[in-house]
C-alpha cells in the first residue's frame, strides 16, 4: 500500500474511484485507522455526496453517522445528499430530518423533498 498510498498523495484531484480504492485497500488489510483517516478526509472534499447517490439505505444510514460525528451532516451538498438517498430510499421521516436540520435550504433540497411528499401522495405535507 505504500506505493500507492504515495501515488495517491501526489495526486492533485482524486476522483471517488480514487478515494474509494485506497480506503477498500487500506480496509483489505486490516488498517481500519488509515482506512477511516482517508475516509474523514474524503468527506472534508465534498466527495461523500457522490458516494451518497450511489449508496444503499443501510449503508447510507453508516455514512450519515459518520458525517454528524464529523460535523459534515449540516453541509450543504452533504446534506442535500442525504436528504435525496433517504428520498428515494421512501423513508420520507429521515428525510424531513435531514431537511429540517439543514442551516440553508437550496433548490436542491426543497425540490428532493417536495418530489418525495409527492411521489408518497402527501400533498398535504408538501404544502
Amino acid at each position: 500500500m505504500g506505493g500507492a498510498r504515495n501515488v495517491f498523495d501526489e495526486m492533485p484531484e482524486r476522483s471517488i474511484v480514487v478515494w474509494t480504492a485506497v480506503i477498500s485497500g487500506y480496509s483489505q488489510m486490516g488498517s481500519h485507522g488509515e482506512a477511516l483517516e482517508l475516509f474523514v478526509r474524503m468527506l472534508a472534499t465534498g466527495n461523500v455526496s457522490i458516494l451518497l447517490q450511489a449508496c444503499k439505505l443501510d449503508l447510507g444510514r453508516q455514512v450519515h453517522s459518520i458525517a454528524i460525528k464529523t460535523n459534515f451532516e449540516s453541509h450543504i451538498f452533504v446534506g442535500s445528499s442525504l436528504l435525496d438517498m433517504y428520498a428515494k430510499s421512501n423513508n420520507i421521516l429521515e428525510a424531513r430530518k435531514v431537511f429540517d436540520f439543514l442551516p440553508k435550504r437550496d433548490v436542491v433540497s426543497c425540490t428532493a423533498i417536495l418530489s418525495e411528499y409527492a411521489q408518497l401522495g402527501l400533498d398535504e405535507e408538501a404544502l
